[in-house]
């Protein structure tokens, strides 16, 4: 938006009031954005993390599963119980 000053002071006369309005409305959505894509980064790396430590424990259990599987087995065969 091109502003031309007509040598009012006053900031309704000389036409500042849609300029301030687009400048304050401009400040205001640039900082919804950055609010929003810094939460957003939050809440993807909370996401990020939980997802890989579901993962690790998933493993542990698989990998812990089968030798505690096996150790029943053996403690149901020699009459002991666990």
């Amino acid at each position: 938006m091109r502003f031309w000053f007509n040598g009012n002071c006053c900031i309704p006369p000389a036409g500042l009031t849609d300029a301030i309005a687009k400048q304050i409305y401009d400040a205001l959505a640039y900082h919804v954005v950055v609010a929003n894509r810094k939460l957003r980064i939050k809440t993807v790396g909370a996401w990020s993390l939980q997802r890989t430590a579901q993962a690790v424990l998933a493993t542990a259990r698989h990998i812990v599963d089968p030798i505690s599987a096996h150790l029943r087995v053996l403690y149901s065969m020699e009459g002991l119980y666990y």
